[in-house]
C-alpha cells in the first residue's frame, strides 16, 4: 500500500506561521514535527490511523531523535553564533536524517490500515501519547495555525 502523502506537500505547512507552535511541541513535549504535521495533513484529509499506529511511530521517532537528531540539534545550536558555514552544513545534515526518519515512518504507514472513521482524531490521538495536556486546545489551535499558513502559500 502506498501512502496517501507526499512529504513536500506536509512539509510546506511547516513554514511561515507554523514553525513557532510546532516547535513549542517539540521543546515542551518532545513532539516530533514530522508527525505532528502528518497527522495535521491526514485530518485533513479525513483519513485515521489507529493510536497503535501512532504508538509505534512515536517509538520510531523517538529512538531516531534520542539517538541521533538532539544531540546533532544540541551541536548545532552550539556552533550557530560562532561558525555560521558549519551550522549550515549540520542543517543540512539534520534534514537529511529527517528524510530517513520520514521513509521509516512511510514503511510503517504501508503495513497498517487506514480508515475514514475514527472516534478522535490523529492529531488528538499523538498529542494523547505524547502526554499534551489540554490536547484538545493544543489541537484545534495548531490546526488553526497550520491550515492558515497553507492558505497562505
Amino acid at each position: 500500500m502506498t501512502c496517501p502523502w507526499q512529504w513536500p506537500e506536509i512539509e510546506r505547512r511547516y513554514h511561515s506561521n507554523s514553525q513557532g507552535p510546532l516547535h513549542a511541541l517539540q521543546n515542551t513535549h518532545q513532539c516530533n514535527v514530522n508527525l505532528l504535521l502528518l497527522a495535521i495533513e491526514l485530518d485533513e484529509k479525513t483519513l485515521f490511523y489507529s493510536k497503535s499506529f501512532w504508538q509505534q511511530c512515536r517509538d520510531c521517532a523517538e529512538i531516531f531523535e534520542q539517538s541521533i537528531l538532539r544531540p546533532l540539534r544540541a551541536v548545532r545550536m552550539q556552533v550557530k553564533q560562532l561558525a555560521p558555514q558549519q551550522y549550515s552544513h549540520i542543517l543540512i545534515t539534520e534534514l537529511g536524517l529527517e528524510r530517513d526518519l520520514q521513509q521509516q515512518i512511510d514503511t510503517l504507514a504501508s503495513q497498517l490500515p487506514l480508515s475514514t472513521q475514527t472516534e478522535t482524531t490523529n492529531l488528538m490521538t499523538y498529542l494523547g501519547i505524547q502526554g499534551v495536556k489540554e490536547a484538545e486546545a493544543v489541537s484545534h489551535s495548531l490546526s488553526n495555525v497550520c491550515h492558515q499558513t497553507t492558505n497562505v502559500n
